[in-house]
């Protein structure tokens, strides 16, 4: 691995997953890229789809099993209150980091999230 390299964006999870894999545990998968993460002293950005379904928890909108968030480190979730708004929450947790929800608006013109409040 390239030493200056320091993280790596998979988009989506599902992509990257083995053909026969599709039904088993996403725990392994996981461990396997948390374990290149921690020998490699990299972090690794998973994308993931959420339920379509809205949930009072953010948490519980991260698709699939519920052993997927567990398996991570930490677990950010992007919600729009509806599609085609520019303004969106960021909810932030992990065995690291304190509970966040970061309030955020979309600039179109420069393609930047904005940080608007941070409660």
């Amino acid at each position: 691995m390239h030493p200056a390299i320091g993280l790596v964006v998979i988009d989506t999870l599902q992509r990257i997953r083995a053909a026969g894999n599709k039904t088993n545990p996403y725990y392994q998968d996981i461990g396997v890229l948390k374990d290149l993460a921690d020998r490699h002293y990299i972090a690794v950005l998973l994308i993931h789809h959420l339920r379509k379904l809205n949930d009072d928890d953010p948490m519980d909108m991260i698709s699939g099993i519920t052993g997927l968030s567990g398996a991570t480190g930490s677990n950010f979730v992007l919600r729009k209150r509806r599609r085609g708004e520019n303004a969106a929450t960021l909810y932030c947790t992990g065995r690291d980091i304190i509970y966040r929800e970061l309030f955020l608006e979309f600039d179109g013109k420069s393609h930047i999230w904005n940080l608007l409040r941070d409660n």
